[in-house]
């Protein structure tokens, strides 16, 4: 095969975090922050960003230098996020509801 036909081959992963990941802490972090600041001034004009460790490039990825380059659905994000949250969400539907027995909230009979 020419060098020029060979196909790189490579490894794409999406995720959607749930209820209880690290992440939705950050975003509540920053949530309460920008709350307060409203509580304080309702005209407040702040952007908030809580970073979860995504500041090295070499163990994992660069806030300061990574790049978004994508338009593959109406919100711009990739198709396969999209996806998995779309799934996340109706995963956390079907759990509320009871839908499936054996998807319980185990964190309630703490």
């Amino acid at each position: 095969m020419e060098e020029n036909t060979k196909m790189k081959k490579y490894f794409f992963t999406s995720e959607s975090v749930t209820e209880g990941h690290p992440d939705k802490l950050a975003d509540l972090i920053s949530d309460s922050i920008l709350d307060e600041c409203l509580k304080q001034d309702e005209k407040s004009r702040v952007a908030v960003e809580t970073e979860v460790g995504y500041d090295n490039e070499k163990t994992d990825i660069d806030y300061r230098t990574c790049k978004i380059i994508t338009d593959e659905t109406e919100n711009y994000m990739p198709y396969a996020i999209y996806m998995a949250h779309k799934l996340a969400k109706r995963l956390t539907e079907v759990r509320k509801e009871g839908i499936i027995s054996y998807i319980c909230n185990w964190w309630t009979t703490w």
